[in-house]
C-alpha cells in the first residue's frame, strides 16, 4: 500500500461517526415554503371548470399559459411516458423554475405540496403540486423515486459527446421548438422537473434512470401561484424502458413512447382561494443591495435639475455660445463605484447648455423626434427610475439618476436616421458632453449608453446590448423609456408622423404594417419591470388601432 493510501486508511479509521444528518433548510413560522394544507386539498377537491385540454403527440413539444389560481392537470392517458417540464412567469422570462433550489427546499423528488421555485433574484414558487397518483411509490429497493429534479433534459449537445452521433429528438429541442411562437427561445429553456420519471443515485454517486411506473390514466396536478407559461416535452426516450444513445438505440425508443395530455381548469367557486387568505406569490422581501448603493443625492439632483430645465424648454435663457470649456479630469474611488458623487455638481453645471444644444440639434427632425418626444422619454425613465429604486427585488441594480437622465437627454443624438454629413456619431455625444465641461468618464459612459439604445443595434446584436446593460444599467432605463414612447397613442401618432417624413413611399398601410414589423416586438425587449407593465398596456392599444385599421381597410389592394 503506497503512502497516500496508507494516510487515507488511517484517516477513515479514525474518523468519527457521523450523527443522522437533517434537512440544510428547514422553514420558520408562516414562511413561503409552508403550504395551507387544509386549504389546498379543499382546492384539489373543489368542482372545477376546463378551460383548456390538449393531447400531446409522442416525441413533441407545446407551450401553454396558465393563469394565477388555475390548476393544471398534466397526465398519462394510454401508459407509461416521462415528460419534461419548464416553468417560467408569463410576464417575465427570466423569472424561471429552479431545479436546484426548489430540491434543496423539499426534495430531489417532489409530490403534493411541494412546490417548484423560481431563480434568484424572484424566489417565489411559480405552482404547488396538489394531487400525484404516483405518490404512492415511495423509495424501491434500489433507491429510486418518482418525479425527478436530479437530472436535466436530454438535449442533442450531449448526444454528440456520448454516442458522436447528431439527431434533434431530444427534450431540449421539443422545449425549444415549443416556445419560439412566446418569443422565447434556445436559452431561456432551463433545467426541469422529469414527471412520471424514476432516477436515483447509484453506490458510487451516479445518476440513474429506471422505467416509469405510470399506467394509463396516471396523473400529477399543480396550482398556478401566479400567472405562468409552461412548456412540456413527451420525452423521446417514452417510458425509458429502452433508453439508450446512438441511431440504433433512437429507432428502439420509439417503441415505448406515448402521448401525454394537458388539461387546465379554473374554480368553479373563484373565491375559494382567496376567501381562504390566499394570493398570487409575492417576490422575496429581500431588501439590499449587495452592499452596492448609490447616493440618493445623485438621484434627487439629476431629476430635479432636468425638471427645472424641462419647465423652462431648455434654452429658455438664452442661446448656446461656442465657447470651449476645459474637461475635468475623473479618478474613479473604490467607495463610488456607480458614480462619482463630483458628478453631481458635474451635472449641474452641464444640464442646461447640452439641453440647449439638444434642443437646436433636434430642431431638424420631423415632429416624431423632436423636443417633445424627449420630454416624454425623460417623464417615462424618470417613472421608471422611481420604480425600479423603490423595488425590493435584491438584485435589481442602483440605478444612477445621472446616467438615466443624459442618456434620456441625448439619446437621439447622432440617430443614423438624421445623421448630417461629416458628424461622427460615436464621438458627437462625448463631444458635446465635454464642450460643456462634463468630466471624460461620465461624457464616455454616456456616449457608449447612447450607442446602444436603438432597436436595430439591438436586433443587429442582442447579447451585445445585454452585455452593456450588465456594465452600464442605466441603458435598461434609457431604453425602455424610448420605446414606450413607441407604443399606444403616442407611438401611433409618431409612427404616422415618421412615416410621412422618412417613408413616404410605403403610404398609410405602410405604417400600420410597421406595428408587426417592429412596434409589437417592443414589448418583449423591455428591460425593467415596470417597462414590461406599462408596454404591455400600450401594445395592446396598438393591436386594437390595427384592428380598426384591418376592418375600415379589408378588401382594398
Amino acid at each position: 500500500m503506497d503512502s497516500n493510501a496508507q494516510v487515507a486508511a488511517e484517516r477513515l479509521r479514525s474518523r468519527k461517526p457521523v450523527p443522522k444528518p437533517v434537512p440544510a433548510y428547514l422553514p420558520a413560522a408562516g414562511s413561503p415554503l409552508t403550504v395551507p394544507r387544509d386549504l389546498y386539498e379543499a382546492v384539489q377537491k373543489a368542482p372545477r371548470i376546463l378551460v383548456e385540454d390538449f393531447v400531446l403527440p409522442i416525441r413533441s413539444g407545446r407551450a401553454w399559459r396558465a393563469p394565477a389560481g388555475s390548476i393544471v392537470r398534466i397526465s398519462t392517458p394510454e401508459g407509461p411516458q416521462v415528460g419534461d417540464l419548464n416553468i417560467w412567469n408569463a410576464h417575465n422570462p427570466r423569472e424561471r423554475f429552479w431545479a436546484s433550489r426548489t430540491k434543496q427546499l423539499h426534495a430531489s423528488h417532489v409530490t403534493t405540496h411541494d412546490r417548484l421555485w423560481s431563480c434568484l433574484p424572484y424566489m417565489r414558487p411559480l405552482v404547488t403540486i396538489i394531487a400525484d397518483s404516483l405518490s404512492w411509490y415511495g423509495e424501491d429497493e434500489h433507491g429510486g423515486r418518482v418525479h425527478d429534479l436530479l437530472g436535466t433534459r436530454c438535449d442533442p449537445y450531449i448526444n454528440t459527446v456520448l454516442s458522436g452521433q447528431t439527431y434533434d429528438f431530444h427534450c431540449h429541442s421539443n422545449l425549444t421548438r415549443a416556445v419560439a411562437p412566446f418569443g422565447l427561445n434556445e436559452s431561456d429553456v432551463h433545467d426541469v422537473i422529469n414527471l412520471f420519471q424514476v432516477t436515483g443515485l447509484d453506490e458510487k454517486g451516479r445518476y440513474f434512470m429506471n422505467p416509469c411506473p405510470a399506467e394509463a390514466g396516471d396523473h400529477i396536478e399543480f396550482l398556478a401561484e401566479q400567472d405562468v407559461l409552461m412548456a412540456l416535452s413527451t420525452c423521446p426516450g417514452g417510458d425509458l424502458s429502452l433508453w439508450g444513445f446512438g441511431s440504433d438505440s433512437e429507432k428502439e425508443m420509439i417503441k415505448c413512447c406515448r402521448p401525454l395530455k394537458v388539461e387546465v381548469f379554473r374554480l368553479e367557486d373563484e373565491t375559494l382561494l382567496s376567501n381562504g387568505g390566499w394570493k398570487p406569490a409575492e417576490t422575496s422581501q429581500y431588501q439590499g443591495k449587495h452592499g452596492m448603493h448609490v447616493p440618493a443625492s445623485v438621484n434627487s439632483i439629476a431629476k430635479g435639475r432636468m425638471d427645472e430645465v424641462l419647465m423652462k424648454q431648455a434654452g429658455a435663457r438664452g442661446k448656446r455660445t461656442s465657447t470651449t470649456r476645459e474637461p475635468k479630469e475623473h479618478t474613479p474611488t473604490a467607495d463610488a463605484p456607480l458614480a462619482d458623487p463630483d458628478w453631481e455638481d458635474a451635472f449641474a453645471e452641464v444640464i442646461e447648455p447640452a439641453s440647449t444644444y439638444v434642443k437646436k440639434y433636434m430642431s431638424q427632425y420631423d415632429p416624431s423626434h423632436d423636443w417633445s418626444h424627449i420630454q416624454r422619454v425623460y417623464k417615462l425613465a424618470m417613472l421608471i427610475l422611481d420604480k425600479e429604486n423603490e423595488s425590493e427585488t435584491p438584485s435589481r441594480p442602483q440605478y444612477n439618476g445621472v446616467i438615466v437622465t443624459l442618456g434620456v437627454l441625448l439619446h437621439d443624438v447622432g440617430d443614423h436616421k438624421y445623421l448630417l454629413p461629416g458628424q461622427d456619431s460615436t464621438t458627437l455625444v462625448r463631444d458635446v458632453l465635454l464642450e460643456s465641461g462634463c468630466p471624460v468618464e461620465l461624457a464616455e459612459k454616456v456616449q457608449d449608453l447612447v450607442l446602444h439604445v436603438s432597436f436595430s443595434t439591438e436586433k443587429k446584436s442582442p447579447k451585445k446590448v445585454l452585455k452593456k446593460i450588465a456594465h452600464i444599467p442605466e441603458l435598461a432605463i434609457v431604453q425602455d423609456a424610448d420605446r414606450l414612447d413607441a407604443l399606444g397613442a403616442v407611438g401611433i401618432g409618431r409612427c404616422f408622423t415618421f412615416g410621412g417624413a422618412k417613408m413616404s413611399r410605403r403610404g398609410l398601410s405602410g405604417c400600420v404594417d410597421h406595428f408587426e414589423e417592429k412596434l409589437e416586438l417592443l414589448e418583449g425587449m423591455m428591460k425593467t419591470e415596470t417597462g414590461r407593465q406599462l408596454a404591455r398596456e400600450r401594445t395592446e392599444r396598438l393591436k386594437i388601432f390595427r384592428g380598426w385599421w384591418e376592418s375600415e381597410t379589408q378588401g382594398l389592394s
